[in-house]
């Protein structure tokens, strides 16, 4: 997750032994997964997959599989293959939901909710995070569940973070630190959630440019991790050192100009040891300025360059990924929806052995046509789309066109004004809502959602969508450089929040995703006349 030190406080709360021998014993096999984690992980990934995926199938405790599952994900979330990390989660989910292991079930709500967040899928990551609530007070172990309560906390001011909603990250902050003060004496390396609650809280200070109160936290940490010398080369102290080099930037304080070049080139160091990658990006681009502000062109050119490689890998990551989750939705519905057509299909066949064979082929042949019709309908639609004049292109995304009603005195200002929103593409603004937009039309919603239903035969929401939609197909194929955008670009460029929204909103609308109108552009455009 983008800047948050999340990593050490995962990986031991994976390792499910959070609490030092004298407090709590543990399985055999819950040594071994944790040894693997530690010992193997490090020095031979393939072995390490193999022995947890070994250890998985060849033991028949409930927990100690729900415990190689959430590593087997870890594995995944360690390499930044989000895809296999959630099924595995996803898998382990479902096994302590059977169990009622809820000691596990809310470490794995969470840990599913931070990878979502991780891609900046805000709204399937709520869905996760609201899930923990409920069954923390169902854990038996009191040190367990105030853990997990800490934990649970810990990961939500990440995911307050991500969107720039600093007080409430700040707040989640806190609330994990009233926790951990009940249990850390009794934690193994309490230093890393110690140093961990005050980077986070220094950070979001930070982006609140509250410089003095970030600068005394990070110390605060920086004294933690001068004590502590197994964590002074950790990915924790490397966020330390990354944050006071930024606040001491930030500051424009020539006297620190050594202090900031050290810090963020130790913590660069660290990132790059770790191949943690939104570290090294954000190192990289503090470097650049701090090179730009003492006038050193040549690095300021080489960590520029440094960063803007970085940042074009990870927007390029999260864009694969989010494709990957979406087919395998995609193909998981598809799964499910086979499996029920087969489901019909036998119980048909029963019936129509014993007296309704004529009616089974009567169904089954105007199921055919059916079928038939809705992919020819789909051929069509994405024919003229792909084939009209861009004067015609309007006329086939409804809640476009005006329709042919004569309009009303009354509404001829009203009506007016829309057309000149339009004209003047205000749909473009992700911000924009039914509210926002009537104050700017100076109507009310009421009037405004009338009037796109007398003459758009629509609502507001499929008003916008469809005005987004021919916007991004005029864009596709009448300025050919559009093809070349990611599809993330696209989405934004339009108005969407995000990939995934407009990738879902496209498909539904036009029947294919964004990517395959644009091949199918191409293909029209090179097929001999």
């Amino acid at each position: 997750m983008n800047r948050q030190v999340l990593h050490h406080v995962l990986l031991l709360f994976v390792l499910g032994m959070p609490f030092a021998k004298a407090e709590q014993q543990h399985s055999a096999a819950d040594v071994i997964l944790a040894k693997i984690l530690t010992d193997v992980r490090p020095v031979d990934k393939d072995r390490a997959y193999f022995l947890v995926d070994s250890i998985y199938h060849n033991n028949s405790e409930p927990e100690t599989k729900i415990h190689a599952l959430f590593i087997h994900a870890y594995l995944y979330h360690d390499a930044f293959d989000v895809p296999h990390s959630l099924e595995k989660s996803f898998e382990a989910i479902a096994l302590a939901e059977k169990h009622k292991a809820y000691k596990w079930l809310s470490r794995l709500y969470g840990f599913a909710g931070a990878e979502y967040s991780r891609l900046g899928l805000f709204t399937e990551a709520q869905l996760y995070f609201n899930k923990v609530e409920p069954v923390l007070p169902k854990i038996v172990n009191e040190k367990d569940r105030i853990f997990s309560t800490y934990y649970y906390y810990h990961l939500l001011s990440a995911f307050y973070f991500e969107q720039e909603k600093y007080e409430q990250s700040i707040e989640s902050i806190e609330q994990s630190e009233d926790e951990l003060i009940k249990i850390a004496p009794m934690l193994l390396h309490n230093s890393h959630y110690i140093v961990s609650d005050l980077q986070n809280k220094g950070l979001n200070y930070q982006k609140l440019k509250k410089y003095d109160i970030a600068l005394d936290l990070y110390n605060q940490a920086l004294t933690h991790l001068n004590k502590d010398a197994d964590l002074a080369e950790s990915l924790t102290a490397a966020y330390v050192y990354a944050g006071l080099g930024q606040v001491y930037l930030l500051e424009r304080n020539p006297a620190q100009n050594k202090e900031i070049q050290a810090y963020l080139h130790k913590a660069l160091s660290i990132a790059i040891q770790n191949n943690n990658r939104d570290l090294k990006k954000d190192t990289y681009l503090s470097l650049s300025e701090y090179y730009e502000y003492i006038g050193d062109l040549v690095n300021y050119r080489k960590y520029n360059k440094a960063f803007l490689n970085e940042l074009e890998t990870k927007q390029q990551f999260k864009e694969t990924t989010i494709d990957q989750l979406l087919h395998k939705q995609y193909l998981l519905q598809n799964k499910i929806d086979n499996k029920n057509k087969n489901y019909f299909v036998i119980i048909i066949m029963i019936l129509g052995a014993l007296v309704l064979v004529p009616i089974f082929i009567l169904l089954k042949n105007r199921k055919s046509n059916s079928l038939l019709n809705a992919k020819k309908q789909n051929k069509d639609y994405l024919q003229q789309l792909t084939t009209c004049s861009r004067t015609d292109l309007p006329l086939h995304l409804p809640g476009v066109a005006w329709n042919t009603t004569v309009i009303a005195p009354d509404d001829t200002e009203l009506t007016e004004r829309l057309r000149q929103f339009e004209f003047s593409k205000g749909y473009l603004d992700s911000t924009l809502s039914l509210e926002s937009l009537a104050k700017l039309l100076h109507t009310d919603s009421k009037s405004l959602n009338q009037v796109l239903k007398r003459y758009k035969n629509t609502d507001f929401k499929t008003y916008l969508s469809q005005l987004r939609l021919l916007a991004v197909i005029d864009m596709l194929r009448f300025e050919k450089k559009y093809r070349k955008y990611k599809i993330g670009h696209l989405a934004t460029s339009v108005g969407y929040n995000s990939h995934s929204s407009f990738t879902v909103e496209f498909k539904k609308q036009i029947g294919v995703n964004p990517s395959f109108f644009i091949q199918y552009l191409k293909e029209i455009e090179h097929k001999p006349a």
